[in-house]
């Protein structure tokens, strides 16, 4: 009988590639390990209101956010040049807010690996791994990392240093992973985040070019749109000229000095408060410039 006649040749090429694959054991299908699904927080509900510092570090950067006199301060520090650089700025105050009840959630991990070998298969070394740590009133602490995501883009890997092995998690951390200030920052000129909730603008004194005015809100649709003007990126105030000064005064009587400079590309404003006591730096575009200004002087 022949038996290439009775068995069709893609089968005997089928045949053949299983016969030739049982010398090589690591072809072999074998049942994978399954771990339980765990349920936990991130972190615990009971030091959410006592938290009094969340820091992000990744390879290069890093972002330090600190609970200070009722406002939450950022330094965003980067080490890619020759000396570190850090920027000053007040953290957006509803972005943390949404960031420390999002940790707080009952969330679920699996454990991946038994082991902490392979790091970097994970994301998990040191080059790749995003570090999310935490502090609260009374030396409560905690630490996490967080790799890369795993085939269905839903899950990333998480390393926890107190327990064993590496787990996932489809958590969303949003912001978490990043140590840009801009994901930080208050975005405003006059800032929402660094004065009592529901403060509003008094009045502001104006010197410009020797020339004082005072400003004077009215509820207006003008007045609104001065709220709403954001800066851009943060900067650094090195004894420029000033050219134009904005002393704000808020409903709750805290004060906030602008001292606004030209630059070759743009403008620097150098933004002071008090109560708190704080000082930072941005850029501003000439165009939301001169909004700003035509708002305050008509």
């Amino acid at each position: 009988m022949n038996v290439k006649k009775i068995i069709p040749p893609i089968l005997i090429v089928f045949l053949a590639g299983l016969y030739a694959a049982s010398f090589f054991p690591y072809f072999t299908f074998k049942g994978e390990k399954k771990f339980p699904v765990m349920e936990t927080a991130l972190l615990n509900s009971q030091y959410s209101e006592r938290l009094s510092e969340i820091k992000i570090s990744a390879q290069n950067s890093a972002i330090i956010l600190e609970s200070n006199e009722g406002f939450w301060e950022g330094r965003a520090i980067s080490n890619e040049g020759e000396h570190p650089v850090v920027h000053l700025f007040p953290a957006d105050r509803r972005k943390i807010e949404q960031t420390i009840e999002g940790l707080q959630k009952i969330i679920q991990v699996q454990k991946v690996s038994s082991s902490k070998k392979n790091l970097s298969h994970f994301g998990l070394d040191d080059e790749s791994a995003v570090l999310i740590s935490y502090n609260a009133k009374g030396g409560a602490t905690g630490t996490f990392s967080v790799g890369k995501t795993d085939f269905s883009q839903r899950a990333r890997y998480i390393l926890f240093p107190q327990y064993d092995g590496i787990f996932k998690t489809e958590f969303d951390f949003k912001e978490l992973l990043y140590t840009a200030a801009r994901q930080w920052y208050d975005p405003y000129i006059i800032p929402r985040s660094l004065f009592q909730q529901g403060s509003e603008v008094l009045s502001a004194r104006i010197l410009k070019d020797g020339s004082k005015s005072v400003y004077t809100p009215k509820n207006s649709e003008s007045d609104r749109r001065l709220l709403e003007l954001r800066h851009g990126s943060l900067g650094v105030w090195r004894e420029q000229e000033v050219e134009t000064s904005i002393l704000f005064e808020m409903t709750s009587g805290e004060m906030l000095a602008l001292d606004f400079a030209h630059t070759d590309d743009d403008v620097l404003v150098r933004a002071k408060s008090t109560s708190p006591d704080f000082e930072y730096c941005y850029h501003l575009s000439e165009w939301t410039y001169n909004n700003f200004l035509e708002i305050l002087l008509h």
